[in-house]
């Protein structure tokens, strides 16, 4: 958990107002009992505070993780959603779903730190990599990839599937 200065001088500013308040109670001795502030209601209050915000914080950050994940993997799978129109007939189609199929590889790559004990994130990279294989190496042959369309979008559909399956993992 990283903290920046902005939520340490919130800490600061909560504990300062804490203390500041004992030590107004200490100095005023005529105000009603209802005012009196002992050690031990610093100690608390002050350590109260402290793991509230933290827990808080916590919680903050593992969500803010976690929508970048699903923003992460909701990219990967529109640029999945562009091979179901894939072509064959121009070298420029052609060179766009290389382009794509690498860009895709990198995020997986990404994914993949993220969240490496996930047991779909294997599935996804054994099928991006056999994916990698129907285009990359068969760039050239455009009856091939013709061909494999049935394989490609094969590929895609179990990648988006296993995808959707992390997601639900980690939400």
């Amino acid at each position: 958990m990283k903290i920046n200065s902005k939520k340490i001088w919130v800490i600061v500013i909560i504990e300062i107002i804490i203390i500041g308040i004992f030590l107004f109670n200490i100095f005023h001795t005529s105000l009603p009992d209802v005012w009196e502030m002992h050690i031990g209601d610093v100690i608390e209050a002050t350590i109260l505070t402290l793991v509230s915000y933290f827990l808080v914080f916590k919680d903050n950050e593992d969500n803010r993780k976690k929508d970048s994940l699903i923003r992460l993997i909701n990219k990967i799978q529109n640029m999945l959603s562009e091979f179901n129109d894939f072509k064959t007939d121009s070298d420029a189609s052609i060179k766009i779903a290389r382009a794509n199929i690498v860009c895709i590889s990198n995020y997986i790559d990404i994914l993949k730190k993220t969240i490496p004990d996930n047991k779909n994130i294997g599935i996804v990279v054994q099928e991006k990599e056999t994916l990698m294989a129907l285009i990359l190496d068969h760039s050239n042959n455009r009856s091939y990839l013709e061909e494999s369309r049935p394989d490609i979008l094969k590929h895609t559909s179990n990648i988006n599937m296993n995808l959707e399956q992390i997601i639900f993992d980690i939400a």
